[in-house]
């Protein structure tokens, strides 16, 4: 079975008086949550999965569930299955939707605000994906990683990506590795960062903990060791070198830069060698994204053998964005995309005879 999951974080969240609003689409499916607040602790869900181009309707699907508590539910339309799966937790709500068809499956995952997190916020809930109305946290004072000597030695430079917890405070309270470098490189990283404080991401104005990911290169080159995302601490994203004439990007996103919002993407072709091979995983591409929403370029930080770093990059390349922006002024970006891909479990083994 072919399956593409391309995660598209905080797409679209919208609250009204009365019901919240997420958004979310592949290039060939669309999907609509309305959130109703309903007797006792009861929320109602209404969801609304449109096959695109065209906006037609597939399914259109009411749930009941208590505040806080996950859904989920299944219905076959026209030989197509959809599966709806709903988890707020905490302050988010994550939403899963897969469209099959034979062996075919289209995939949305999303989260938005929900109408409490966008009211408030408690120290101690769970922390909350930068994006959307969650603002990224500045760097206030870093500590530069120790360039090990078996990796100076070896001659050995790149990117490490960490993915952080950065609290209310602006303490950094957990780091994992999304991209690791070998010779101790990427336990330096961490090491570093962990002593790093930041001006805190916000909701609404409200300090909050979020999950927010730094990028730190190594160059061997260079007798120290420093680069990292060049976040002022005034909260102004530096632009980094390029040959724009404008002098206006491309910047990386945080701080005042926004995230660019995908509004149309392409599913990336899964390579027969790497599905033979039951190859899976999580290709990370860098990529500038213009003011027009366009992708400019586009590199692989986190690469997959058997073609699956370049199906991602063929794919991400094809897709559209709403562009980010500055003091509310559209200009290019440096944007990280995760593509995942999956493959099925096979099929147990059939018992000895």
């Amino acid at each position: 079975m072919k399956r593409f999951a391309i995660l598209a974080l905080l797409i679209a969240c919208a609250m009204s008086a009365h019901a919240t609003l997420y958004e979310a689409r592949t290039q060939h499916h669309a999907v609509v949550i309305h959130a109703f607040p309903a007797a006792g602790d009861d929320v109602v869900y209404r969801v609304t999965v449109s096959e695109l181009p065209g906006e037609n309707t597939l399914a259109s699907v009411e749930m009941r569930a208590k505040t806080g508590a996950a859904v989920e539910k299944q219905v076959d339309v026209d030989g197509q299955q959809v599966s709806i799966h709903l988890a707020p937790a905490g302050n988010v709500m994550a939403y899963k939707i897969e469209i099959r068809k034979g062996d075919v499956t289209d995939s949305i995952q999303s989260a938005g605000a929900t109408p409490s997190a966008r009211a408030m916020y408690a120290p101690g809930d769970p922390p909350l994906r930068v994006g959307g109305d969650v603002k990224a946290p500045v760097v206030i004072n870093r500590v530069e990683p120790i360039y090990t000597t078996e990796a100076r030695k070896s001659r050995i430079s790149g990117i490490v990506i960490l993915e952080a917890i950065i609290d209310h405070t602006g303490v950094v309270k957990d780091v994992q590795i999304l991209k690791p470098l070998p010779f101790g490189l990427d336990q330096a990283a961490i090491d570093a960062v962990k002593q790093w404080t930041f001006r805190p991401g916000t909701l609404n104005g409200q300090p909050v903990d979020v999950i927010f990911n730094l990028t730190i290169n190594f160059r061997s080159s260079e007798p120290a060791t420093t680069a990292v995302d060049p976040i002022q601490s005034t909260g102004a994203t530096q632009p980094v070198p390029s040959n724009n004439t404008a002098g206006d990007g491309p910047f990386r996103v945080g701080g005042d830069v926004t995230f660019p919002i995908v509004l149309s993407q392409v599913e990336p072709v899964y390579p027969t060698a790497a599905r033979e091979a039951r190859i899976s995983g999580m290709v990370i591409v860098e990529a500038v994204i213009d003011r027009e929403g366009v992708v400019k370029e586009a590199r692989v930080l986190n690469p997959l053998p058997f073609g699956l770093s370049e199906a991602a990059v063929e794919a991400v390349k094809q897709w559209k964005f709403r562009p980010g922006t500055l003091a509310g002024k559209p200009v290019d970006v440096i944007f990280l995309l995760t593509i995942n891909f999956h493959l099925p479990d096979p099929p147990p083994e059939p018992p000895p005879q």
